[in-house]
């Protein structure tokens, strides 16, 4: 049998089983787990991935899927490597949570007692607000896009990404106010451990984290164009093709991590040994408590700690280019899951439904029609009274929909829900609280308005942020506004809403006072970047 083809068999048929006779529960499970495979093996002219389950500390189910490099047409095996994308964050907040245990650093220590050149933004930020996604900081990714060069267009390095987060001078909001997620907590985190240990990030963790656990095929991505054996290219799909996407940058710490599933079990275990220590372990687990005094999932430990169906699952999942990652531990049950993959999409909610259940939604209790007054009153557009994103509710045969699809349904009392969201209107249906996982919103009906070209022109004009150190020239074609940025062609700018328009994208509000006859741009991770209109 040729080399490759036996890859492509060993891999198709790789399993572990307990060395003894699994209970009928677990029986079940892994015929379960079986078909969920069967469902995500697209087969070897297709990326894949990893699937590897454990039970206290046994691995009963480890098997791999599709091709790791198609133009070599190499397997995926239980042995390669990948990216973990945001899954990495537990091990950049382990090794924080490794230096507070030994006295160098203080939950409650403001974050410019060790960074200084970190803005002073009129009220401590602290390092519990970098673990939680508290600090309020705006993500520096999502900053580069604003410039026109999002993240995957250029080669971004460690000094790039806290270069922006230095230039912003002002927070989405302040500390301990909100959760927001933002990989600009991590990759300021990862150089707090630097500053403190005086070592490499990747050293720190490898001598402090991957040595003492055996995690003998893990670590960072710090030099993109190293060599790293066994390691699956990151692939998207491109009609009945694929391109390669992988992630051509030296930024490390909210992602960046490069291992494989059984490298990640051992990590699980070494948490569900208690082998860190009890109380590295409470605080892991430890989630955060907002200033009003709302508990959020995220946990100290870089990880969610969630309740679901009376039972616990703690987990987090990662994007990179490419690149997919999920590990969740259900401590109730001794389960522990790592998943990753090159490309496919991983069946983690199947996965999840294996072991704690069903929701109600997928069992058929998804809700009931809504009444009329509710019907008549829902339809429009809506703003986020914390930020600038927008939801438009729609209504069709009378029945209503968000304008993505998803149909607004009754739950119980006051409750509606699409099924990811949770809705809670107000009595006269202008104002409702919006939930999605630990993200609360309260949107407000807005109207729409049609601007003349005489009220387009006091638009136009040159703006230039310092923030980002980006210039945007607005021009009038016609009717229509449009955007000149770099060397891009000209952006078509829809109006949103009175003074807001959306440039692919990106908001631009004109409403700000703070401006200087200017706007201020927004995307989800990051609000007020502020541009002032400057001479032609």
């Amino acid at each position: 049998m040729p080399n490759t083809l036996k890859s492509y068999f060993i891999a198709a048929l790789f399993i572990v089983y307990l060395p003894i006779a699994a209970s009928a529960q677990t029986a079940t499970e892994l015929k379960e787990l079986d078909n969920i495979f069967q469902n995500f093996n697209s087969g070897s002219r297709a990326p894949g991935g990893v699937i590897t389950v454990g039970k206290n500390g046994n691995v009963f189910f480890n098997k791999a899927a599709g091709s790791a490099d198609l133009e070599h047409e190499i397997a995926n095996t239980p042995e390669t490597r990948f990216e973990a994308g945001s899954v990495s964050k537990q091990f950049t907040s382990t090794a924080v949570l490794l230096l507070i245990e030994s006295n160098k650093v203080g939950l409650e220590d403001e974050v410019r007692k060790y960074i200084p050149e970190l803005p002073d933004y009129g009220k401590p930020l602290l390092v519990k607000h970098l673990l939680l996604h508290t600090s309020g900081l705006k993500d520096w990714g999502s900053i580069y896009a604003i410039t026109g060069w999002p993240r995957g267009t250029k080669a971004y390095t460690q000094d790039d990404a806290r270069a922006m987060i230095f230039k912003q001078k002002t927070l989405n909001f302040l500390p301990g106010e909100a959760y927001s997620y933002s990989n600009s907590n991590f990759t300021l985190l990862a150089t707090l451990v630097e500053k403190v240990s005086g070592m490499s990030f990747n050293e720190f963790t490898k001598q402090n984290i991957f040595i003492p656990i055996g995690m003998n095929d893990t670590q960072w991505r710090d030099n993109f164009r190293a060599i790293v054996k066994n390691r699956a290219i990151g692939y998207q799909a491109s009609g009945k093709d694929y391109l390669q996407d992988m992630p051509f940058e030296n930024t490390h710490g909210h992602g960046g991590l490069i291992t494989t599933t059984t490298d990640m079990q051992k990590w699980l275990n070494y948490w569900n040994e208690n082998k860190f220590g009890k109380k590295l372990t409470e605080l892991r687990n430890t989630q955060g408590i907002l200033n009003n005094g709302q508990q959020i999932e995220y946990a100290l430990g870089g990880v969610f700690v969630k309740k679901f169906n009376g039972l616990t699952e703690i987990s987090h999942s990662g994007l990179t280019a490419g690149y997919r990652g999920w590990m969740a531990w259900y401590p109730e049950k001794g389960i522990t899951v790592t998943c990753l993959s090159n490309g496919a999409t991983l069946p983690s909610s199947q996965i999840k439904d294996v072991f704690l259940g069903k929701e109600a939604s997928k069992t058929g209790k998804r809700g009931s029609a809504l009444p009329q007054n509710l019907i008549d009153q829902l339809p429009g557009l809506y703003k986020s009274v914390r930020g600038y994103s927008t939801l438009e509710i729609v209504k069709k045969e009378n029945r209503i929909f968000m304008k993505t699809g998803a149909e607004v349904l009754a739950l119980n009392g006051d409750t509606l829900t699409t099924g990811s969201r949770k809705i809670y209107p107000e009595r006269d249906a202008r104002k409702f609280l919006s939930i999605i996982g630990t993200d609360t919103l309260s949107f407000v009906k807005i109207e729409r308005k049609d601007l003349n070209a005489a009220e387009l022109n006091k638009y136009i004009g040159n703006y230039y942020s310092r923030e980002c150190d980006t210039k945007i020239e607005g021009v009038l074609k016609g009717q229509q506004l449009f955007a000149l940025r770099n060397a891009e062609p000209p952006i078509k700018l829809q109006p949103v809403y009175n003074g807001v328009f959306n440039m692919a994208g990106i908001l631009l509000d004109f409403n700000s006072p703070t401006n200087n006859s200017g706007f201020s741009a927004n995307v989800d991770r990051a609000q007020q970047v502020i541009f002032d209109k400057t001479k032609p």
